[in-house]
């Protein structure tokens, strides 16, 4: 009996040192932007649906839905040296999904009391969804179409679950709109068309590959600013 008591504090104590470090907050929708801003290596997560997150969204927020069979799998795909601010509708699936961000071994993570709801209730600013003009679409037909037919294409490979590539879609959505007529930008989500990916040779995201006439010129990997993307198409243009 004595030995399964003390058995019992050691399993105790295991299961509590395996939780050192991990911090969670939740902050009221004031106290969550403020600590949001600050926050320069921050990750804001969305777990609504994809209708939900259309309807408005906080900037630059990374949408991955709860309800997804393969959520546990996704966010592992989030870097969990990074702080995790997280948000749904209400409260109730954010506070779920951080139980399962803390299983995966995140550390840090901030959840928004109230959920977008009190966000827009306390009159803090949302992103509407982008109208019809500066919308990037993507389709395979129409991006085979498009590269075989444009003098001029500016190819965007991204994933939803990077937030590098989250933070460079309102530029090309800008540009998309700034220089209509003079390139054609696409946006290739690489989870969704995988053999476009492959035939590109895409490994890392986002990779901007620049065509010209179908034959590509250039390319970058990783985060580029407006001002850089600019740059690239003044050569070609």
């Amino acid at each position: 009996m004595r030995f399964y008591s003390w058995a019992i504090c050691l399993f105790s104590v295991l299961l509590l040192s395996c939780n050192t470090g991990a911090q969670t907050h939740y902050l009221s929708p004031k106290d969550f932007n403020e600590q949001l801003q600050k926050d320069k290596s921050a990750v804001l997560l969305d777990v609504r649906t994809p209708e939900e997150y259309n309807s408005g969204f906080i900037a630059s927020a990374v949408n991955i839905d709860f309800y997804r069979e393969d959520f546990a799998a996704s966010i592992t795909k989030l870097d969990p040296l990074n702080p995790i601010y997280i948000y749904c509708r209400s409260g109730s699936r954010s506070d779920k999904a951080m139980t399962l961000l803390l299983k995966a071994g995140f550390k840090k993570l901030y959840m928004l009391e109230g959920g977008i709801n009190q966000w827009q209730a306390e009159k803090l600013p949302i992103v509407e969804t982008p109208n019809e003009n500066s919308e990037i679409k993507s389709d395979d037909a129409l991006i085979r179409n498009t590269i075989a037919t444009q003098s001029l294409v500016l190819i965007d490979f991204y994933a939803e679950w990077c937030i590098p590539c989250k933070k460079m879609e309102p530029d090309l959505n800008e540009l998309n709109t700034e220089l209509k007529g003079v390139v054609e930008i696409i946006r290739v989500d690489v989870d969704v068309y995988e053999q476009l990916a492959a035939e590109y040779k895409v490994n890392a995201m986002p990779t901007l590959v620049y065509l010209v006439s179908g034959e590509e010129k250039e390319r970058t990997v990783g985060y580029q600013s407006k001002s850089d993307i600019l740059k690239v198409l003044e050569k070609y243009r």
